[in-house]
């Protein structure tokens, strides 16, 4: 068995739960632990060990690997999990990490299941505007952050009304919603995202055009990017030799209107 460091405690739970079925499932890709101890309870043998995450969000929580190129991220955001495993492999443009599997376990954390996502280990997250300072300078990437804030903004009353919210709902009214118009607030958040394709930054402006596109040509839609879950992958033919991708695709849903 294994036993993390209980921080935070319901992700380390996860690990130290799963820990056997991982062993057999993807022995490749197992959570890199620090600090490993051995020690018993009663006749078996412990592995005590610190299990230290990347980051964690909302919903969950990203930690390295045994494979330095593929981390793993637990989560309870069912529409990450759902993306991972049947949407991302689809995908016309590469706008996202490279998923590599999927695990739904047999537990839930607060009445949500939980994830196990193994995908692409991406750089520079949360780092975008940091990059646009440096290539830039402080105007622009002040500009780049509004934007990107204001896509996110329209991003989420979309996705909130997606999932049928109401003017009514002290939600949207704390956004600024004018309306809960299905296709009024997504053309609204389609507008935001177009002033990212015409900001003048190259490679901002190709990956939210190529969010724009996958919109467009597959009705997928992504409710909850801001700049801390974008991230870089390497990409020789790219810019600086890097693409930069989605690298938390939280709140996505297949839109039919």
């Amino acid at each position: 068995m294994a036993r993390a460091v209980r921080n935070p405690a319901w992700a380390n739970d996860v690990i130290a739960l799963s820990w056997e079925q991982l062993e057999r499932l993807v022995p490749a890709w197992m959570p890199r632990l620090e600090a490993v101890s051995a020690s018993t309870s009663g006749k078996r043998p412990i592995i005590v060990g610190e299990a230290r995450e990347y980051g964690c969000g909302a919903y969950g929580c990203v930690y390295p690997t045994l494979d330095d190129l593929v981390v793993m991220k637990i989560t309870t955001d069912d529409t990450e999990g759902e993306f991972a495993a049947t949407l991302a492999p689809t995908l016309q443009q590469p706008i996202c990490v490279e998923y590599h599997k999927v695990i739904k376990l047999g537990v839930k954390h607060e009445g949500k299941h939980v994830y196990l996502l193994w995908r692409q280990e991406a750089n520079l997250v949360g780092h975008l505007v940091d990059v646009v300072d440096d290539d830039k300078g402080s105007d622009v990437a002040d500009e780049i952050h509004a934007l990107i804030s204001d896509q996110h903004r329209f991003a989420q009353i979309a996705f909130a009304v997606l999932r049928g919210a109401r003017m009514t709902s002290k939600f949207l009214r704390d956004l600024g919603a004018i309306s809960d118009d299905p296709a009024t607030v997504l053309n609204d958040w389609a507008m935001a995202t177009t002033d990212l394709t015409t900001c003048g930054v190259p490679y901002v402006e190709g990956l939210f055009q190529g969010i724009l596109d996958v919109y467009r040509a597959q009705r997928i839609f992504f409710g909850d990017l801001h700049a801390g879950n974008l991230g870089a992958v390497p990409d020789t033919g790219a810019p600086h030799g890097i693409r930069w991708v989605i690298t938390d695709p939280g709140h996505v849903a297949v839109v039919n209107l």
